[in-house]
């Protein structure tokens, strides 16, 4: 059973505080009641938790370092180890104080590929993707939400999926604002700026000159001479873009 809880370093005010707590929280998660009677045998004897971030770029962003530059700074090798040793520590401590056996695995770096959608930071340790991409979102057609959505127009295109019935995909034009601090630098109190959001929103899904060039880049992929779109998403979905226009 995983038993994971990461800290968002692009909004931690106190680092080193938030994965003490977390080291708590996860330890206490192990009490939770499990129906398979293995499952729990090997939960109450081993009590592995796992205490990982998300939001690692922006926290590199926010400190004035190229992510680039990352696996060679000895700042961040430092902060690195004084994460690890302080959930290390509370958990052996916190572990004793309940009379529980020590966790036996205490950290891990886990890709957090959807928590981190929810608010908007870069997954796990990974760098920023794309500075402007498209992120396509199924609705069900008899959600409400969808209905506002087509009433507001701040979309790229609308069209039903393939693989599913009864349910609408929605393409927004999205622009990852931290890309912003890249050549400034972010200080913490601009951290909370730090979020995707859409690209000219008062612009229609018809409009395409409000979407810049440069948002197709993870899209497109050159074969030789011939320019071919590739959807990289895995979605299925490809841009229905004129191949003659002046915005590619």
């Amino acid at each position: 059973m995983c038993c994971l809880g990461h800290v968002n370093l692009a909004f931690a005010e106190d680092p080193v505080e938030c994965f003490r707590l977390m080291a708590r929280f996860l330890l206490r998660a192990t009490f939770a009641e499990l129906p398979d009677p293995l499952t729990r045998e090997n939960v109450q004897r081993n009590r592995r938790i796992g205490v990982g971030f998300l939001g690692f770029h922006e926290w590199l962003v926010q400190n004035g370092i190229r992510y680039s530059e990352a696996s060679s700074s000895a700042w961040v090798a430092r902060q690195l180890r004084k994460f690890r040793e302080v959930v290390r520590e509370e958990a052996r401590r916190y572990a004793h104080q309940m009379r529980i056996p020590e966790p036996i695995k205490r950290t891990t770096v886990a890709p957090t590929g959807t928590i981190n959608n929810i608010p908007g930071v870069t997954s796990g340790i990974q760098p920023l993707y794309a500075p402007f991409y498209i992120r396509r979102v199924r609705y069900s057609n008899s959600d409400e939400e969808l209905q506002r959505v087509l009433a507001r127009g701040d979309y790229l295109s609308v069209e039903p999926d393939v693989y599913a019935a009864n349910t609408t995909v929605v393409s927004y034009a999205c622009r990852d604002v931290t890309v912003d601090g890249l050549a400034t630098g972010l200080n913490r109190h601009d951290s909370h700026t730090i979020h995707a959001t859409n690209w000219h929103s008062s612009h229609t899904g018809s409009d395409r000159s409000a979407f810049p060039s440069v948002a197709w880049i993870p899209y497109q992929r050159k074969r030789g001479n011939r320019e071919t779109w590739q959807d990289n998403s895995g979605c299925g979905h490809k841009p229905q873009v004129d191949d003659n226009s002046n915005n590619i």
